[in-house]
């Protein structure tokens, strides 16, 4: 008898714990967020999923995302401005270069 107490009681340590290891797997898989998305928090514990970079705003008691509308044009606003940025930088690299040549040109004259 004291030996089918001590099997219950050695089998219940290890299984149990094994039960909230796959129990805890099985919560942490249904979190996954998509790529490109993210959970944010609300309030209470409630979540919601949205878009990288979506803003929220509060009107009232209520916190409302942006629309999709206004994200995407936003996007695009910050992209064109980027491109702007590297096209001037783009610019400038190839007066360097440019600049560079002539000095090299000049001294290759020089040394002839």
């Amino acid at each position: 008898m004291k030996t089918l107490i001590c099997f219950f009681l050695i089998f219940s340590l290890a299984v149990i714990p094994a039960i909230f290891v796959m129990a805890k797997e099985e919560g942490e898989k249904k979190e996954e967020v998509p790529l490109g998305m993210e959970m944010i928090q609300i309030g209470g514990g409630v979540k919601a999923l949205a878009i990288k970079g979506m803003k929220i705003h509060k009107e009232g008691d209520l916190l409302v995302l942006e629309g999709t509308r206004e994200f995407v044009a936003r996007k695009f606003i910050e992209i064109d401005g980027r491109i702007d940025g590297l096209e001037s930088k783009e610019e400038n690299l190839e007066k360097g270069i440019e600049q560079l040549r002539e000095e090299l040109r000049a001294l290759q004259q020089e040394v002839k």
